[in-house]
């Protein structure tokens, strides 16, 4: 029979199916068959599960499939057990993704509205477990995203060859270990182009991701930041850019300011603040690298 259930108005599902249970127990009772379809959470349509539910003396061993509808290409297998009758009821889910194919031009609009126009390719692999047991909910869950290519052609933005490492141990709590990552290939912003980039971070909460470090190669030099906690309830961030060796010339042409030739190379500090998503740059201090000498010749762009 058909139903709908919902969770504090924001998670809905509709459902339908059977389950046949016999008692005391008999081998040999048919399968339980459910479907649940068009699972909702706020504006998210996350797809739908079905399930197979065979009886054992103290509860079921269950299967199951997800598919997503909010990526394509994503299906999760997940087996287990329920044990629900004894004096101690335990439960135990292991899961992993099921579909080997990568996903492209996945709208990241879907999941945040301020990301929207950003497409992303990837190949994606997760897997864990779950554990109801002494009336607690654990687990953890290991998921790789290689292959990412992010893109949005109003933003003039895309960066390649990259790869996302992150692995929450502590379920239900959303938190990482230190020392997940991030990094990435090659990345070009405007006229900034910059590569071989790379993240530490470790996810404190729903609300909270600390940078540990970042660096990346800019200009034919290296750029580093320092630690950093970010959250979505703040909007405006000042940072420091450290700079080694950045090759002078390359850097005036890629913010803008001039076309120039020459060899010097500088080093220096940034700073940097971040408001609503945007970037700008703040009075810095860059100084050319000790025994070392150059010449830049530039030619200052105008507008009219």
């Amino acid at each position: 029979e058909d139903f709908v259930f919902t969770e504090n108005g924001d998670l809905s599902a509709k459902a339908n199916g059977r389950i046949l249970f016999s008692w005391p127990y008999q081998p040999g009772t048919e399968n339980s068959q459910i479907s649940i379809d068009d699972i909702q959470l706020a504006d998210l349509a996350l797809g739908g599960v079905s399930l197979n539910l065979k009886q054992e003396p103290m509860g079921f061993k269950i299967e199951a499939r997800y598919q997503s509808a909010l990526i394509d290409n994503l299906c999760i297998d997940l087996t287990g057990y329920a044990d629900f009758l004894s004096d101690s009821p335990v439960a135990e889910i292991q899961f992993k993704n099921a579909c080997d194919k990568p996903f492209s031009d996945l709208d990241l609009g879907r999941f945040a509205p301020n990301l929207s126009g950003y497409y992303a390719d990837a190949e994606l692999n997760t897997g864990g477990n779950l554990l109801y047991k002494d009336g607690r909910f654990s687990g953890k869950i290991d998921t790789k995203i290689k292959n990412i290519r992010l893109s949005s052609m109003e933003k003039e933005f895309t960066l390649e060859g990259g790869s996302l490492d992150i692995h929450l141990t502590e379920l239900p709590r959303i938190k990482t270990g230190p020392k997940q990552k991030f990094s990435f290939q090659s990345l070009k912003f405007g006229n900034i182009t910059a590569g071989n980039g790379l993240v530490e971070f470790q996810i404190e909460s729903p609300e909270s991701i600390f940078i540990e470090k970042s660096q990346l190669e800019w200009s034919d030099g290296h750029v580093y930041t320092q630690a950093l906690r970010f959250s979505p309830k703040i909007k405006d961030y000042d940072l420091i850019f450290f700079c080694d060796r950045l090759h002078f010339a390359k850097v005036l042409e890629q913010l803008g300011a001039a076309t120039a030739d020459g060899q010097g190379r500088v080093n220096g500090r940034v700073p940097v603040r971040i408001t609503d998503g945007k970037f700008f740059l703040k009075n810095g201090f860059l100084y050319s690298t000790p025994g070392e000498g150059g010449k830049i010749i530039t030619s200052i762009f105008s507008s009219s």
